[in-house]
């Protein structure tokens, strides 16, 4: 199985990082490839509920949903993720202590038949994600720890 995995340190408390993580609609922030969010379901973020949003690249724009799988709050955030007719997939941050900071790893893995295309897209899903955290954590630098 092909999993795109990008770790960062943070200057932000894990409980910083993880409300960053659960706050959908900042995720255009943040999250390269994220251009709009709206959450519509008032669980949000429990597992089961979902949010819709737009993402895309260039002139690319796909519309779908993002559902909680599970949660394990200040800890771990467990999402499928879904922009078809291109990739849905699993996508889990971890976020643990690390010294004044926090460290946050983001696992991203194809679901369903997108498996078949995880040699092809593992190395640009990582470089994204990569690219996200670090987006992340200037902007948890920015507001102070």
């Amino acid at each position: 199985m092909f999993a795109a995995t990008s770790e960062r340190r943070l200057d932000a408390t894990p409980a910083r990082v993880f409300a960053a993580l659960i706050d959908a609609e900042r995720y255009p922030e943040w999250l390269v490839g994220a251009r709009a969010v709206v959450v519509d379901d008032d669980r949000w973020p429990r597992a089961g509920s979902s949010f819709h949003h737009e993402v895309g690249m260039g002139p690319i724009d796909v519309q779908d949903s993002t559902t909680v799988v599970g949660m394990e709050p200040w800890r771990r955030l467990d999402l499928i993720v879904r922009a078809r007719p291109f990739l849905v997939a699993n996508v889990s941050f971890e976020v643990t202590p690390l010294g004044s900071g926090s460290c946050v790893r983001m696992t991203e893995t194809p679901r369903g038949a997108f498996v078949l295309f995880g040699p092809f897209i593992t190395p640009f899903v990582r470089w994204r994600n990569a690219r996200s955290l670090a987006k992340l954590a200037e902007q948890m630098a920015s507001c102070g720890p």
